[in-house]
């Protein structure tokens, strides 16, 4: 069973393929670079995902996940 994060609600199948972790929900975040004479650049910053084959309601499927989620998981199995 994958718990998923609060509010994403259930898993579809377009949330499979988002740049988006289905268990921790962290997607890509925007923010500002500033330079020495503090120009304001606009930059986003995006989160290490990584594709996993995992079983979802009794079927394999691939998902995007977090390597902090992958890692949690592994540690949780032991």
């Amino acid at each position: 069973m994958v718990h998923l994060a609060p509010g994403m609600g259930e898993l579809r199948e377009k949330d499979l393929n988002m740049a988006k972790c289905v268990i921790t929900g962290k997607k890509k975040s925007f923010g500002l670079k500033r330079s020495f004479s503090m120009r304001r650049i606009n930059r986003s910053w995006k989160p290490n995902l990584q594709r996993r084959r995992m079983v979802i309601d009794g079927r394999m499927q691939t998902v995007m996940i977090s390597t902090k989620a992958l890692r949690t998981m592994v540690k949780s199995q032991d």
